[in-house]
């Protein structure tokens, strides 16, 4: 009786009508090995609108089933919408020539603990982990060299290291995880931070990311960590978007990189603990409220000789911060109509 089958081991191939008997019939399956099975092409519908490929698993292969454990077949290429909804899914073990993760694949599976990616791993789509709370850690492997947006959204991951490969990160990719402590590559081919990719992250700690690639930070993308104290930026950064840091309760000191170049509005608005703000003479666009309800700045240092333009509530700060200036540029400040704000301005 195969709704009794708790285990199964497939030698072999496996086809639609595998899938088919799998889905519809064995209701109590827990557990399923295909490490020594392959996939083949069959037009056989095992679900409404698909059947299997060679070597790829598509959608719906298993997805909304009691499964804990699976091993996936040798051979593996592809995975598609194949485990979503899986809500007793524990531990998947991948196979050496798995190069895709695709897009929902493991998405709201609450239970998943662990995936056992390797070298040979390309692409992981969008959404892949969306919504695992308990998947902690994940094998990031050195072929990876993309990662979809909502990919691990939502998911339990408490520490991450992008490897030198990954060149493309989507939006709200690591969102809402648990990530304690986060790195990246020196000179490695990431140069963006997509919007939101790292944002709402209350118990990042800690960041290396000095010598990374990185050049451009989009909106909102490191916002809401409330617990992230940062130190030094990336020292390629040029671009700093919309509300990129908004909420950064942690950010005691804002000393921003030499190369920089544009300050988005509301970058760091609300980082209501930041007391001193260095900005370089590279910066020549600062937008508004780039500093609102900064209530505790009580410095601003500021390296162009010629003020960068600025508007009315660029900062709030004006009657209880002194500026800093460069010598001999005391008075273009102090006659320049956004700047002279400052009630206290120092060569």
């Amino acid at each position: 009786n195969l709704m009794n089958t708790i285990r199964l081991k497939v030698r072999g191939t496996i086809n639609s009508y595998d899938i088919m008997l799998i889905r519809n019939k064995m209701i109590n399956l827990k557990y399923l090995d295909l490490s020594e099975a392959e996939v083949k092409a069959c037009s056989y519908e095992y679900y409404t609108g698909f059947c299997t490929h060679d070597n790829k698993l598509e959608d719906h292969s298993f997805s909304e089933l009691n499964l804990q454990v699976v091993h996936l077949p040798k051979n593996l290429e592809e995975i598609h919408r194949c485990f979503t909804d899986c809500q007793n899914l524990d531990t998947v073990y991948c196979q050496l020539g798995l190069k895709q993760i695709g897009a929902s694949a493991f998405c709201n599976c609450p239970s998943l603990r662990y995936v056992g990616a390797h070298d040979g791993l390309k692409g992981i789509g969008d959404s892949a982990f969306y919504s695992t709370p308990n998947l902690e850690t994940v094998n990031l492997p050195s072929t990876l060299d993309s990662i979809g947006a909502y990919a691990f959204n939502m998911s339990g991951l408490k520490s991450v290291s992008i490897p030198a490969n990954v060149s493309y990160i989507g939006n709200e990719a690591f969102r809402y995880c648990k990530m304690e402590s986060l790195s990246f590559p020196a000179n490695g081919k990431l140069h963006t931070i997509s919007s939101e990719m790292f944002s709402n992250l209350s118990n990042l700690k800690t960041i290396d990311w000095e010598n990374s690639s990185i050049t451009r930070i989009e909106y909102r993308g490191m916002a809401n960590c409330d617990s992230l104290k940062i130190s030094r930026f990336p020292k390629n950064l040029k671009y700093i978007g919309e509300y990129a840091f908004e909420y950064g309760y942690a950010i005691d000191t804002i000393n921003l990189p030499r190369r920089l170049e544009t300050i988005g509005s509301g970058a760091f608005q609300y980082c209501n603990n930041t007391k001193v703000i260095k900005i370089p003479s590279s910066v020549r666009e600062i937008q508004d409220r780039a500093f609102w309800e900064c209530k505790n700045v009580n410095s601003v240092h500021t390296y162009t000789i010629e003020p960068t333009r600025i508007n009315q509530q660029t900062f709030s700060c004006y009657k209880k911060a002194t500026l800093y200036v460069p010598k001999t540029s005391y008075y273009n400040y102090y006659y320049n109509t956004q700047w002279s704000q400052f009630l206290r301005l120092s060569e």
